[in-house]
Protein backbone atom coordinates (compact mmCIF):
# COMPACT_ATOMS: atom_id res chain seq x y z
CA UNK A 1 0.00 0.00 0.00
CA UNK A 2 1.53 3.21 -1.19
CA UNK A 3 1.66 6.24 1.27
CA UNK A 4 0.23 9.25 0.13
CA UNK A 5 1.94 12.53 0.01
CA UNK A 6 0.59 15.34 2.63
CA UNK A 7 0.18 18.61 1.65
CA UNK A 8 2.78 21.72 3.18
CA UNK A 9 0.95 23.72 6.04
CA UNK A 10 0.57 26.82 3.35
CA UNK A 11 -1.09 23.82 1.15
CA UNK A 12 -3.50 23.19 3.43
CA UNK A 13 -6.71 25.88 2.66
CA UNK A 14 -10.10 26.27 4.11
CA UNK A 15 -13.41 26.39 1.67
CA UNK A 16 -13.71 30.04 1.77
CA UNK A 17 -10.82 32.09 3.94
CA UNK A 18 -11.79 33.66 6.46
CA UNK A 19 -11.72 37.85 6.11
CA UNK A 20 -10.90 39.72 8.84
CA UNK A 21 -11.65 43.95 9.10
CA UNK A 22 -10.29 44.53 13.13
CA UNK A 23 -10.57 48.16 14.25
CA UNK A 24 -7.26 49.33 14.86
CA UNK A 25 -5.86 46.29 12.97
CA UNK A 26 -6.77 46.67 9.58
CA UNK A 27 -7.72 44.07 7.03
CA UNK A 28 -6.22 40.73 6.69
CA UNK A 29 -7.44 37.38 4.92
CA UNK A 30 -6.23 33.87 6.54
CA UNK A 31 -6.64 31.08 4.16
CA UNK A 32 -6.12 28.44 5.74
CA UNK A 33 -4.70 27.12 9.30
CA UNK A 34 -0.99 27.90 8.86
CA UNK A 35 -2.06 31.50 7.92
CA UNK A 36 -4.46 31.54 10.94
CA UNK A 37 -1.76 30.40 13.36
CA UNK A 38 0.63 32.83 12.17
CA UNK A 39 -1.97 35.38 12.56
CA UNK A 40 -2.55 34.22 16.35
CA UNK A 41 0.62 34.05 17.46
CA UNK A 42 2.25 37.55 16.16
CA UNK A 43 -0.48 40.01 15.33
CA UNK A 44 -3.10 39.06 17.49
CA UNK A 45 -4.69 41.46 19.77
CA UNK A 46 -3.50 41.27 23.93
CA UNK A 47 -7.01 39.43 24.86
CA UNK A 48 -6.09 35.61 25.04
CA UNK A 49 -8.36 33.28 26.99
CA UNK A 50 -10.44 30.27 25.78
CA UNK A 51 -11.64 30.79 22.50
CA UNK A 52 -7.98 32.19 21.35
CA UNK A 53 -6.45 29.14 22.68
CA UNK A 54 -8.75 26.61 21.32
CA UNK A 55 -8.37 28.34 17.77
CA UNK A 56 -4.20 28.32 18.22
CA UNK A 57 -4.48 24.43 19.10
CA UNK A 58 -7.15 23.78 16.13
CA UNK A 59 -4.97 25.07 13.79
CA UNK A 60 -1.71 23.31 15.04
CA UNK A 61 -4.14 19.75 15.04
CA UNK A 62 -5.23 20.90 11.48
CA UNK A 63 -1.86 21.12 10.12
CA UNK A 64 -0.83 18.14 11.56
CA UNK A 65 -3.69 16.21 10.11
CA UNK A 66 -5.12 15.55 13.50
CA UNK A 67 -7.88 18.11 13.12
CA UNK A 68 -10.28 18.82 10.22
CA UNK A 69 -9.50 22.08 8.59
CA UNK A 70 -12.93 23.58 8.40
CA UNK A 71 -13.51 22.64 12.37
CA UNK A 72 -10.12 24.72 12.94
CA UNK A 73 -11.46 27.69 10.73
CA UNK A 74 -14.46 27.95 13.39
CA UNK A 75 -12.58 27.78 15.78
CA UNK A 76 -10.87 31.06 14.63
CA UNK A 77 -14.17 32.57 13.37
CA UNK A 78 -15.40 31.80 17.33
CA UNK A 79 -11.96 33.75 19.08
CA UNK A 80 -12.55 36.32 16.68
CA UNK A 81 -16.33 36.56 17.66
CA UNK A 82 -15.20 36.62 21.12
CA UNK A 83 -12.26 38.99 21.00
CA UNK A 84 -14.50 41.72 19.67
CA UNK A 85 -17.52 41.08 22.05
CA UNK A 86 -14.98 41.62 25.11
CA UNK A 87 -13.32 44.62 23.20
CA UNK A 88 -16.45 46.76 23.09
CA UNK A 89 -17.54 46.01 26.75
Amino acid sequence: MQQQERPEASQIVWLIPVDLHIEGQGHRILRGPCDALCYLVHEWSSIHGLYYERAKQSCIEALHHTRGVEEARRDVLSAVEHSVDQTSH
